[in-house]
């Protein structure tokens, strides 16, 4: 299904999430901030407010904070994986409280800001796992937001809340991260690049996205450097687009893209978990996190 400013989706899946989460606050606003996604202000303030835990050569925005608008990322998620607040566990229908253009609409067959925990048990489908199995997971860029992500589940019978979660965090299988394309150009496996430090659960892995936005505070459509900046779209340096070329970035892309191995898609090997952000009763979740 195609939703209209939400992205090829399946199902409505990606108009589930949580929105105005800042590390360290006790709760998402569930609102627009005043100034937009990019440069709005916490809705907590010290001492709740936390301050970064990621390593900077972790980060994937604002690299060096070569913004005009300074380091506008620095209570962002990804800047200290994991301690962000969610609105629900397994995300809000439409992420806002309100419906909201550009991605917050209303997921279809559930009301606004419905919580995602609470949906009911997909008939005829059971999906098993075994203990120690390795198990392929993916998850597509339609929006790009840097960041990371991480995997856990919570077992039936228990409450689908952050406690559960982060109880049963899953280690990822492999230094290796696959790239499939939609256009027959077959397959890239490039170097994953995992973080433990400053991550919550406390020494838990984190696995960054490997693919960079476009160079400039918005992530794409970015302009010349040096052009005026109030929208967020002036280039911090003068690149080019990147080989292999996804999105299209004339002045380069926040951080270099790691070499790929050229492979044709075959036989599908399982590779461990590598992104998404999914969640059922008594089941699995991938949480993804925006710097």
């Amino acid at each position: 299904m195609f939703r209209p400013q939400g992205g090829p989706c399946s199902g409505d899946e990606c108009l589930w999430f949580s929105e105005g989460c800042y590390i360290g606050c006790p709760h998402c606003s569930s609102h627009m901030p005043t100034k937009g996604n990019y440069f709005g202000k916490p809705n907590c303030s010290a001492p709740q407010l936390l301050e970064p835990t990621l390593p900077e050569r972790f980060r994937t925005w604002n690299i060096q904070n070569a913004s005009t608008h300074g380091d506008f990322t620095r209570y962002h998620p990804w800047r200290a994986p994991g301690r962000a607040p969610v609105s629900d566990s397994c995300g809000s229908a439409g992420g806002y409280r309100a419906e909201t253009g550009g991605g917050g609409q209303t997921p279809v067959g559930s009301p606004q800001f419905f919580p995602g925990s609470q949906l009911p048990k997909l008939k005829g489908v059971r999906t098993e796992w075994l203990a120690g199995d390795t198990v392929e997971v993916g998850w597509m860029v339609g929006a790009n937001h840097g960041g990371g992500y991480q995997y856990s589940v919570c077992p039936a019978g228990e409450a689908l809340d952050e406690k559960c979660f982060n109880a049963h965090v899953l280690p990822f299988e492999g230094g290796n991260t696959t790239i499939r394309y939609l256009d027959g150009r077959g397959q890239k496996i490039i170097p994953a690049t995992d973080v433990s430090e400053g991550t919550f659960p406390a020494g838990s892995t984190w696995r960054r996205n490997p693919i960079p936005a476009c160079n400039c505070d918005g992530g794409d459509g970015c302009h010349a450097p040096g052009t005026d900046n109030t929208g967020g779209r002036a280039s911090y340096f003068s690149g080019s687009n990147p080989v292999p070329k996804g999105f299209n970035c004339p002045f380069g892309t926040m951080f270099e893209v790691r070499r790929a191995e050229q492979r044709t898609v075959g036989k599908r090997e399982k590779r461990g978990r590598t992104g998404g952000c999914h969640c059922q009763r008594g089941g699995w979740r991938g949480l993804g996190v925006g710097e």
